[in-house]
This record gives C-alpha cells, sequence and structure tokens, in this order.
C-alpha cells in the first residue's frame, strides 16, 4: 500500500465515504502528518528490532581504512564481511583496547545528524573487493502521494489515522483495532520461518547490534 492508498482508506472509516480528499488538500496534508507519526510509534514499538528494517550494503574497498555508511543507518549488525573474511564489529569506546592489535575488526562512528563511517583496523593492510554489511535502518517517512512503507501491515496506519480524526476526539474502538494490528506485527516479527526452528543454539557475538 502507498501514502495515498493508506489515506484513503482511513477517509473511509473516520468519513464513511469514498469522496476522498485531494492529494494537495489541507485535510491530506493533516492526514500525511498523521501516517507519519504512526510511522514513529511502530518504528520505536517496545524496542522492537523490525525485519522490515534490516538492510544491506555493500561497499567497493580501496586502500582506506574509513567509508561512508548509508544515510539510512541507525545501527550496525554484528559482522562485516570482506570477501570470506568476518570483522568483528566492536564498540567504539573499545578502541583503545586494540592499539597495535592485527585482529579483524571495525567499528562504526558518527550520529544520524552527520552520518557514519565504518573504520577498519588501520593495522591491516586492506583487501580488494567490497565490504558487505547488514544493518538497522531508519524507517521511511512518506512525502508524496506514491510512497510506500516497510511495515508487514500498513492497515495499522489507516486505522492509526482514522483514530485521531474523529469530531468528538479520538476514536478508542479504532485506535484499539490499530494497536491489536500492531501487537500483532509484533508477534509475527518475533516467529520463526516456516518450517524453520526458531531457537537459537549460541550467539554469535557478545558486541553490540542485532542478529546476536
Amino acid at each position: 500500500m502507498n501514502e495515498e492508498s493508506i489515506i484513503n482508506l482511513a477517509f473511509n472509516l473516520s468519513e464513511l465515504d469514498i469522496d476522498y480528499w485531494d492529494t494537495d488538500s489541507d485535510e491530506y496534508a493533516l492526514a500525511r502528518q498523521l501516517l507519519n507519526d504512526g510511522i514513529n510509534r511502530w518504528e520505536n514499538f517496545e524496542n522492537t528490532k523490525w525485519r522490515e528494517l534490516i538492510d544491506t550494503e555493500s561497499t567497493p574497498l580501496t586502500s582506506d581504512h574509513s567509508y561512508a555508511t548509508p544515510s539510512t543507518l541507525f545501527s550496525p549488525g554484528s559482522w562485516v564481511r570482506t570477501g570470506d573474511q568476518f570483522w568483528d564489529v566492536i564498540q567504539p569506546e573499545r578502541i583503545a583496547d586494540y592499539s597495535g592489535s592485527d585482529a579483524y575488526y571495525c567499528y562504526f562512528l558518527g550520529n544520524a545528524k552527520d552520518g557514519h563511517t565504518l573504520n577498519f583496523n588501520p593495522n591491516i593492510t586492506m583487501p580488494t573487493g567490497t565490504a558487505d554489511y547488514e544493518f538497522y535502518k531508519k524507517a521511511t517517512q512518506t512525502t508524496t502521494s506514491t510512497d510506500s512503507v516497510e511495515m508487514s501491515d500498513p492497515n495499522f496506519l489507516s486505522y492509526w489515522i482514522a483514530s485521531k480524526l474523529g469530531e468528538d476526539g479520538m476514536d478508542i474502538d479504532l485506535f484499539n483495532i490499530a494497536e491489536n494490528k500492531l501487537q500483532q506485527m509484533k508477534i509475527l516479527n518475533m516467529s520463526g520461518y516456516f518450517g524453520v526452528p526458531s531457537n537459537i543454539e549460541s550467539p554469535l557475538t557478545d558486541d553490540f547490534g542485532f542478529g546476536v
């Protein structure tokens, strides 16, 4: 579902009508703000690590030891790979512990405002090829009617928007439906894949990031 489809369904739920708002109307602009508020609600819901927000990156390597990361990066995973070599991702405050080390480690520096960099142990000559890694990204906010969202059940957003458009204040019934859809997404997110056991016998690493 794209933004317009989500907002049109919210219109159906709140107005019981199909004479939809024009995409350049004030009503549509308000609905977009509520939609993005719902995305924030989903993104930060009970510290859930949503599978839909796990992304991948492949960065061409040079002789440099520092590389820019995607602007959407929120937090890194546990490993970075160059060919068949796995590099441990360490926390930046541990860099001093590795002074003079020839271990295959790397670390991410930066913040949401200025962006992040991926940095490799400067004591190791960089290999050729690419650096490949997973990362947890920021949820996409919609800005145009054709933008899509990442969540598995966008109907949550329609009920979320509609619940806040009642003439007498919040519509509790619609709000409860939205919250139930949010809970169901979390349950689905915590479930294993069909036919694949969801238990993990041992962690990959004790460092920060997801995938442990």
